[in-house]
């Protein structure tokens, strides 16, 4: 095996941060990719890492930087922190809105136990098929969490219903959820059916999005037990018999009245509100048709990336330059926004946290819907990592228009990662 230099070059890799008096250093550099093995934890993943660099840290020289361009562990967390938040919030809201609608603290307790009874059912159910807690499976029991307390509400409305009626606890928490097992199943199917279609998308599309249908199914499927075995249970101990009024007295005070008059009015003017549904529905395709479509939204995260290409024919050296200007492009954009927006001191922030440039090639997969460029020496990589991620929505467009004035001889394009 021969050891040297390759002459002349044909690929470069750089990494530039600020060093210890606040100067930005371009150095050359040596990029490493390290992807987890499948069921593995993403958690454990990072902090084998974290052992492994510290290990190999002893056995190098002390002015060698070894620095972390993406971090796929600590996008996860804050994401799974997020998921957090958002279970948080929906527990209080489904709580909030449960004393709003049903003026009962019980009814309130009861919808607010169902939550993660119905969680803890979906993750037993996602394990056993085979499913990981990633950035998909997250995002979609954030949007189960508005769907899966639909059908316990109506269980346990139906309980508090039967209870009115005169019926004791042990019947009427069993026979009032039974009277509507037709509907809710229904209503179950229908919400299932509407997202199995993505089990159908070919490609790495597909494969990306091929938990999303899967733990949605989970969620529904386990809100529909809750709804059927938990809620009565727990309903049998905590709902208690409150006499209602008459539906005849209820519709001529309070909202209900108010709905009742609409509702009426309708119904004696059927054709005035059919031909004012068509013009809403109407006007929401016009709105929908003006919409820009992206299959995968932008995500919110540390890194962005340039795009740069020169002519077919250029040199190595003509690409490495062309590089080199736009990270000074984007230096000083960064600089700029930073004055433009301050910290909460008053101060400019500091708003990049490193840049690495590959050039003559694209650099190792750095995230899930970037593919690497072949080498090509007329093609650069540039990856920014900025320090705070909500800022990288606003100096995506920044950073294009400053490249576009200031980098001529060059087609640089800035890119958002997608989810």
């Amino acid at each position: 095996i021969a050891r040297g230099y390759d002459s002349p070059p044909r690929f470069l890799n750089f990494y530039e941060s600020l060093d210890a008096q606040g100067n930005w250093q371009r150095t050359r550099a040596i990029t490493v990719a390290v992807q987890m093995r499948p069921g593995e934890y993403i958690g454990e993943f990072g902090k084998g890492i974290d052992a492994a660099l510290a290990q190999v840290k002893t056995q190098l020289p002390e002015d060698l930087i070894l620095a972390r361009t993406s971090d796929q562990p600590r996008q996860v967390t804050e994401n799974v922190d997020l998921f957090m938040d958002s279970l948080y919030e929906a527990i209080i809201l489904v709580v909030i809105v449960s004393l709003i609608g049903f003026w009962d603290w019980r009814s309130a307790l009861l919808m607010g136990l169902a939550i993660p009874i119905t969680l803890f059912i979906t993750f037993g159910m996602s394990r056993a098929l085979g499913i990981d807690l990633q950035q998909v499976s997250i995002a979609t029991l954030i949007i189960a969490l508005g769907l899966l307390v639909d059908v316990p509400v109506v269980s346990g409305d139906a309980i508090k219903n039967s209870l009115a009626s005169g019926f004791p606890p042990l019947i009427a928490s069993w026979l009032g959820p039974t009277k509507l097992i037709t509907a809710i199943i229904f209503a179950t199917i229908t919400n299932i059916v509407a997202y199995l279609p993505f089990l159908t998308l070919p490609g790495s599309t597909g494969e990306f999005l091929y938990s999303l249908p899967i733990v949605l199914t989970c969620s529904l499927v386990a809100a529909l037990i809750v709804a059927m075995m938990f809620i009565p249970f727990l309903g049998y101990f905590l709902l208690k018999a409150k006499p209602q009024l008459p539906i005849e007295q209820r519709r001529k005070q309070g909202f209900a009245a108010f709905y009742y008059r609409i509702g009426e009015w309708g119904i004696n003017h059927r054709w005035k509100v059919l031909l004012g549904s068509f013009i809403l529905l109407a006007a929401g395709g016009l709105a929908a048709s003006r919409l820009k479509t992206d299959f995968f939204p932008k995500d919110l995260s540390y890194l962005s990336y340039l795009d740069v290409w020169l002519p077919e024919d250029a040199p190595l050296s003509a690409t490495n330059d062309a590089a080199a200007r736009a990270e000074e492009v984007v230096r000083e954009a960064a600089q700029e926004y930073g004055k433009a927006h301050p910290g909460k001191d008053g101060k400019p922030r500091e708003i990049l946290e490193s840049l690495t440039t590959f050039v003559g090639g694209g650099g190792p997969r750095f995230w899930f819907s970037v593919s690497p460029e072949l080498q090509k020496l007329n093609y650069a990589q540039v990856i920014i990592q900025v320090r705070d991620k909500h800022d990288t929505n606003d100096l995506i467009g920044l950073f294009q228009k400053a490249l576009d004035d200031k980098v001529p001889g060059a087609r640089i394009d800035a890119r958002q990662l997608d989810t």
